[in-house]
């Protein structure tokens, strides 16, 4: 775990490497520092968000709606409004949370049982 100013990054990878990393989800996508992160890998490499030859997936969730959350899903992220199990995907490698979610986040606790 790397805690850096108002940013944790949590995180479990077969791969230690950021490239090998498919399915990202960010818990509180809308705040400043986690969107930027967010647009990084969305925005990465010509053409965007490729990673082996696939589409890399970017998901998140936040407690509301806002403009920089349409700017990341015309962008090719699919976010939810709201925290839930059910937002966290299946198929998960990554996820970054802003020190502002809870240990009792019910999206963090699903990905800590994940074993992410």
């Amino acid at each position: 775990m790397l805690q850096q100013n108002n940013l944790k990054f949590h995180y479990r990878m077969k791969n230690k490497k950021f490239d090998n990393v498919k399915n990202v989800h960010f818990i509180g996508i809308g705040g400043i520092g986690i969107s930027a992160i967010a647009k990084m890998f969305l925005l990465e490499g010509n053409p965007p968000s490729q990673c082996f030859g696939e589409t890399r997936k970017i998901s998140g969730s936040d407690m509301s709606d806002s403009k920089i959350i349409e700017e990341l899903r015309s962008a090719g992220a699919k976010i939810k409004i709201g925290h839930s199990i059910k937002n966290l995907p299946k198929e998960l490698d990554l996820v970054i949370y802003t020190i502002a979610i809870t240990d009792e986040n019910p999206e963090l606790k699903e990905a800590k049982k994940r074993g992410l």
